[in-house]
């Protein structure tokens, strides 16, 4: 037995989620990032993802993410590596925080 899709949250909208005509773009579609990545990034990150076993390569847990070691435009193997998302996070947030500290500078 199938359960009924949910109504689309628009007002007046007769159709069932997701509706195309009202979906709302997630975080990683509307970011400036998502357009600076090469064409082929989903086979690369994949490849990468199998390179690594599919282990984050801080903790060890199930990988979901790959990060770009150095420069965040270059995109080859040897410069990427598994994570799972919640080192992905920590490494994000202190490149972030670095990044400020110069800029206070």
């Amino acid at each position: 037995m199938t359960r009924p899709g949910r109504p689309c949250p628009e007002v007046g909208c007769p159709e069932l989620q997701p509706c195309s005509k009202h979906r709302r773009p997630g975080r990683w579609e509307t970011s400036t990032r998502r357009l600076e990545l090469p064409k082929d990034w989903a086979k690369r990150r994949r490849r990468r993802l199998a390179m690594d076993g599919g282990k984050c390569q801080r903790c060890g847990a199930p990988a979901s993410d790959v990060h770009h070691r150095g420069a965040p435009d270059d995109h080859e193997l040897d410069q990427l590596e598994s994570l799972c998302h919640p080192c992905h996070e920590l490494e994000t947030n202190a490149a972030r925080a670095e990044a400020m500290r110069r800029r206070v500078r």
